[in-house]
């Protein structure tokens, strides 16, 4: 929840261009509660670092014009007569497409401040953990606002069932979130301010709407059609693992091991069976199944072929952009190693482009004798499974979400398609298991369920 203030100049010019009583204070007040809308939900959708460090937001400057209200006898939108006049409140740092669906970032100019609600005084959080339960529960007006500024349709929601079709909740361990955010404001000194101040916005919301919900927090259903059930705001899904961890509390979790890698290789003796018949399996996937059987092995190998500095502070952010780049080419990603503009003028980089930034590492990686062979095996299953598409599903290549701007199929949205209905569908098993056995996962997130007790506990 955040409140703009505006700087009095630009309504006392509102008010000499239009004298009117009371109409310059209503008109530019509707603007900024719009406006005011707009970036809250911008923040709650998520800010990238390169966005924090600038401090933009991802607003659609066509409903700010459109709703930010008209003035005058000529019905003047409101947002132009400000542009006009050099009195903006945002600059539009990089414009929108409706071709590409992309809204606009922008950053508030200096006539506009901003100020964050959520927050409570450094030294609560310093404090104790108690302090900050105490200094929520003293405040109970500031969450309740927020709680009905998130979630307004709720007071008109009599029965559970009817909640429940909107809205996952989660059971909030207050005291782990708590000292949670005590760790991350006295002891977390390895990230950034930026980063903390994003974690303990979120946090505190979380502890705010939980006060108002009696340990509840409320996460927005945001269905895909390619089968993964998604959230809209802050949720366990889009939080960072530690926060996820304090949010839960003492919790298992349940996932898939190489999700994606293990659910193509399901398909492997289908198609040894249809187009490499006599062949063995082991040896046509071999790449495949060394990093599933051993990707522990499979990633040092590429580690030490790939970085040169092979460092103990560096392997952990070295091993993990390795399993980012194998799991973007599991799902199609380009092995280009240039960027390219898109047909709205906006400049492209290859999924591998943006994880292994260093042009010398990234062409050790592609030309990797591993990376090369687990790639081919890729594009063995991916062109069985469009294969079976085209043969038994070829309506799912009319869908407009799997096509290319140009209205082609495209390869890489149709496996993703398959695999996330496939992962659903796995995991809808793990939470029948677990209910058959007494047990409700505490949260979901995509290929993993918490549970507050062991699975395999009678």
């Amino acid at each position: 929840m955040i409140l703009l203030t505006v700087d009095p100049k630009v309504l006392e010019a509102l008010t000499r261009a239009f004298p009117k009583t009371n109409k310059a204070r209503q008109a530019l007040d509707k603007y900024v509660r719009v406006l005011q809308a707009l970036i809250f939900a911008a923040i709650q959708r998520g800010q990238n670092n390169s966005q924090r460090l600038l401090k933009l937001y991802s607003i659609s400057t066509h409903v700010l014009q459109n709703q930010g209200g008209r003035i005058g006898g000529d019905k003047i939108r409101l947002h132009k007569w400000l542009e006009d006049n050099n009195l903006s409140l945002v600059r539009v740092v990089t414009r929108g497409s409706n071709i590409t669906g992309v809204v606009s970032e922008v950053a508030l100019t200096p006539l506009v401040t901003i100020q964050n609600l959520l927050h409570l005084p450094n030294q609560v959080y310093q404090s104790s953990p108690q302090s900050i339960t105490a200094a929520i529960d003293a405040d109970k007006q500031q969450s309740l606002t927020l709680f009905n500024q998130l979630y307004p349709e709720v007071s008109h929601i009599s029965r559970e069932e009817d909640l429940l079709k909107i809205f996952d909740p989660v059971d909030i361990d207050v005291k782990s979130l708590t000292q949670y955010l005590n760790w991350l404001t006295t002891q977390a000194t390895r990230l950034s301010t930026h980063t903390k101040n994003t974690y303990k916005d979120q946090a505190t919301q979380i502890l705010r709407i939980a006060s108002v919900t009696r340990g509840l927090y409320l996460q927005r259903k945001q269905p895909s059609i390619f089968g993964r059930n998604y959230y809209s705001g802050i949720s366990v899904q889009n939080v960072n693992k530690e926060l996820r961890r304090a949010m839960l509390g003492d919790c298992f979790e349940y996932d898939i091991s190489s999700s994606a890698t293990s659910w193509k290789m399901g398909f492997a003796n289908e198609i040894i069976t249809s187009q490499y018949a006599g062949q063995n399996l082991r040896k046509v996937f071999s790449a495949t199944l060394y990093y599933l059987e051993d990707k522990k092995a499979f990633i040092q190998d590429l580690r030490q072929s790939i970085f040169e500095d092979l460092s103990k502070e560096r392997e952990d952010f070295q091993k993990g952009l390795l399993k980012q780049a194998l799991n973007a080419i599991g799902f199609g990603a380009r092995l280009k190693t240039q960027g390219w503009k898109d047909s709205s003028g906006t400049w492209k980089n290859p999924a591998l482009v943006e994880i292994l930034k260093n042009p010398i590492e990234r062409d050790r990686f592609v030309n990797n004798q591993f990376v090369i062979k687990f790639i081919n095996e890729q594009d063995i299953i991916d062109q069985f499974l469009i294969n079976q598409v085209q043969a038994h599903h070829s309506h799912l290549l009319d869908l407009p979400e799997v096509q290319t701007e140009s209205g082609r199929p495209s390869k890489s949205k149709i496996i993703a398609l398959l695999y996330q209905h496939g992962e659903t569908q796995v995991m809808d098993i793990v939470r029948q298991v677990a209910a058959s056995r007494g047990k409700t996962p505490l949260a979901n997130v995509h290929d993993a369920i918490f549970l507050r007790k062991n699975l395999v506990e009678n």
